[in-house]
């Protein structure tokens, strides 16, 4: 098989743009017998991970461990396992056991791979887990534990293609201190239920979202709250990728929150990125010298966010800068670039990204944008990757470098933003097409269900 038919055969078959199903054809539309063959068909090509794959996969499919399993769910059933005899931040506890450990309550939000809500450790999980002590309330993420290889949340996916080892290195580093300082939402503790359950025990968010709290301003945001909160956002993609080593994959402003509610004439609280469900492990941190890599994924995140690049079924490090961009842009001229925000599915949103370009003079918003803002924004929607900034260029951009404390929320400019803002009907408007995305299935990557 050629190299070129060898990538076509990884996008098609072994990351199927259908997550719901197992891949039932072949590159010519023959039927594939099984997914224990066709792991075999991914390690004689050589592609990075194929072979470890295999591997694992072979020995999920020996063990009487986890019966009734396709292979490669068996395969990240048994990776658990296996961590958790070096990993205190995994503990495997009997079927039906959680609730001795934390006390459910108020149901936070629903995803493509689980629902999440807020739990308060028990007498138990202070004695038991260190890392829960000193504080009262947490949100947890409840995941159903995949019995289907169609049905492995993406961080599964990726965690299956890396060792042991650098797993481990991801998942230690997210429950450190630094993440927290690093605007990323930290992770404490993941119970293990046999057989059918995961719950991850994380940071509590108290804030609004930033997509509510941009609906809910009257007023363009004063540029210097603007630089703060994108230097924020750069931060904990600049961790992630650096420090964690991963890609996040849907950065939009769903998935920003803030730590505490945001107080008129307070400083704005501390933002935080979260939803590490469509996350991609890499095998090694990035470093300046790999931050404009691209790798061959599939097409993932939510549409009118998804960068030019990954449409083409490539993805790295300059794709979620892409959307920091996007949201920046929203930030200082309350629009969307490149006619986004009309793109109804994902067909639209391709096609707006081929055809149009950014062009600041066009912008329909009262606010005259300093040259350093524009200049920022730019150098993160360069249609190219290779010429977009890095987050190491893009931290040291002159536009952020007065934003080491966040400005109140009451600093606004003098630009009242237009009247229809004020109304449901632009709340309609500016969200309209990623609710819809939503529902009709759009955010791709995710699972239907929990």
């Amino acid at each position: 098989m050629r190299p070129d038919s060898d990538i076509l055969f990884w996008r098609r078959v072994i990351a199927p743009q259908n997550v719901h199903a197992a891949p039932a054809t072949g590159l010519r539309g023959e039927p594939c017998c099984s997914w224990a063959s066709l792991w075999k068909a991914v390690a004689s090509l050589g592609l990075p991970g194929a072979k470890r794959l295999q591997k694992a996969t072979d020995g999920a499919r020996g063990s009487q461990v986890s019966p009734g399993l396709e292979p490669a769910a068996a395969a990240l059933y048994r990776r658990f396992e296996e961590i958790q005899q070096s990993f205190d931040g995994l503990l495997q506890v009997p079927h039906s056991s959680f609730g001795s450990y934390f006390q459910a309550s108020a149901a936070l939000g629903k995803g493509g791979f689980g629902t999440v809500f807020c739990a308060e450790p028990t007498e138990k999980a202070l004695r038991e887990i260190p890392s829960v002590r000193g504080r009262t309330r947490f949100a947890v993420k409840r995941v159903n534990l995949p019995k289907r290889d169609a049905d492995i949340e993406m961080i599964g996916r990726s965690f299956l293609m890396v060792s042991v080892s650098r797993q481990l290195e991801f998942l230690e580093s997210m429950r450190t201190q630094q993440s927290a300082d690093s605007n990323m939402i930290r992770n404490y503790v993941q119970l293990l239920e046999v057989p059918n359950t995961m719950y991850i025990v994380m940071d509590m968010l108290e804030g609004p979202t930033m997509r509510d709290w941009i609906i809910a301003q009257e007023h363009l945001a004063g540029e210097g709250v603007c630089s703060g909160l994108a230097r924020q956002m750069l931060t904990a993609l600049h961790f992630l990728h650096r420090v964690a080593g991963a890609l996040h994959r849907d950065v939009k402003p769903e998935n920003f929150g803030f730590a505490s509610p945001v107080h008129s004439k307070s400083p704005l609280p501390q933002l935080k990125l979260f939803d590490l469900g469509l996350v991609w492990v890499l095998p090694a941190v990035v470093t300046e010298a790999t931050a404009s890599e691209l790798l061959p994924l599939r097409v993932c995140g939510t549409t009118q966010w998804i960068a030019p690049e990954t449409w083409m079924g490539t993805s790295g490090p300059p794709s979620d800068l892409w959307g920091v961009g996007l949201i920046v842009h929203i930030l200082v001229f309350w629009c969307m670039p490149f006619d986004l925000l009309t793109c109804p599915d994902g067909a639209a949103a391709r096609l707006a990204l081929q055809r149009n370009t950014l062009n600041f003079a066009t912008q329909h918003s009262s606010r005259q944008a300093s040259e350093g803002s524009r200049r920022f924004i730019a150098s993160l929607l360069h249609k190219d990757p290779r010429q977009r900034s890095t987050s190491n260029v893009a931290l040291a951009d002159p536009w952020l470098c007065g934003s080491g404390d966040m400005p109140t929320c009451s600093e606004q400019s003098a630009c009242v933003l237009p009247e229809r803002s004020l109304t449901e009907e632009v709340e309609w408007m500016f969200w309209h097409s990623l609710v819809h995305a939503s529902a009709q299935g759009q955010i791709i990557g995710a699972a239907t269900s929990a």
